[in-house]
């Protein structure tokens, strides 16, 4: 199952514990942050994503950090967290969507699946719906998997 990391700003996880991720989780990392989204794939990803995470800790940036472990879609770039949404937002998920993993293929993971076909109009907090939308999206994503 993938990981998320979440470091406030001004924060750095441990190189140990960022390298631990990297390795069990060999599939790509996905950085969020309010500077924007860096996906990191191939040779040497860990290395850039490493030189990217001290640059937002050293701006004092909080980010989000997504250790890919595919179970479902391609090993790609595509494939890597976050994705956006149409309204802006970006997500990140670890563990299986149920409700799309049935319809996930080669070319998308039941991630990227359910970002752009439940996720795609994210309602932000002052919409009238908002409450009734996140907590579908609560029901769907279980309490054993994370979303950011």
């Amino acid at each position: 199952m993938c990981l998320i990391a979440y470091s406030p700003s001004g924060k750095l996880m441990p190189r140990a514990a960022f390298d631990s991720a990297r390795l069990q989780n060999a599939d790509g990392i996905g950085i969020m942050s309010p500077r924007g989204v860096s996906k990191f794939y191939g040779k040497k990803h860990g290395k850039r994503a490493w030189k990217e995470l001290r640059a937002l800790a050293a701006e004092g940036l909080p980010h989000g950090v997504h250790f890919r472990f595919a179970t479902h879609g391609d090993i790609s770039k595509a494939q890597l967290h976050p994705f956006r949404t149409q309204s802006g937002a970006h997500v990140m998920h670890n563990g299986v969507i149920w409700e799309t993993a049935g319809d996930a293929t080669g070319a998308e993971s039941d991630n990227s699946l359910y970002v752009s076909k439940y996720m795609r109009r994210a309602p932000g907090p002052t919409a009238r719906h908002y409450d009734a939308y996140y907590s579908a999206i609560e029901a769907d994503i279980g309490f054993s998997n994370k979303l950011l």
